[in-house]
């Protein structure tokens, strides 16, 4: 509210003669400037009305002590939760794909030997192969260390952020 101006009469009295709710509120909470004087003067003559103010003030003073309290650690720590990992639903996925590779137990011997063929053929087929590229990577080793470096602290980065830690005070 500007300079003086106050509240309107019908804002500071009852129909009965005291103050109203609004104006014990507003001396709660030290508004005196915008109370008319003689509202002063009867909170000095009536019990129930100074009665008002002081509940009042009480309510106030403790809304302030209730809003000054810090927050308990518990609740200022709340980091998420993480959820236990699932082991009975990885033990029945496990067991589901052990059950559905069973039809294909048959087939393991052929793939067995197509297998050995790679290991036997295709080994040194790369190794020959990487032996004639090996030369030439010289010329990419500074790059290939600093992308190196780089997900080596991008992955920590990402640990640092996801791992639980105390919050400090």
């Amino acid at each position: 509210m500007k300079g003086q101006e106050q509240l309107p009469r019908e804002i500071v009295w009852t129909a009965d003669g005291h103050l109203s709710e609004v104006a014990m509120t507003a001396i709660a909470d030290g508004e005196e400037a915008i109370l008319p004087r003689d509202a002063f003067a009867h909170l000095g003559v009536c019990e129930g009305c100074a009665a008002g103010v002081e509940g009042a003030a009480s309510l106030s003073a403790a809304m302030s002590r209730v809003l000054a309290i810090p927050a308990p650690a518990e609740v200022a720590q709340a980091a998420p939760r993480r959820l236990a990992f699932p082991v009975w639903a990885a033990a029945l996925a496990m067991t589901v794909a052990g059950v559905a590779t069973l039809p294909n137990v048959g087939v393991i011997r052929v793939w067995m030997g197509r297998l050995w063929w790679v290991l036997r053929e295709g080994m040194p087929m790369f190794t020959r192969h990487a032996a004639s590229v090996l030369p030439h990577a010289w010329n990419w080793l500074p790059m290939m260390s600093l992308t190196a470096a780089m997900l080596l602290l991008l992955v920590g980065l990402s640990v640092a952020r996801l791992a639980p830690r105390a919050l400090e005070r």
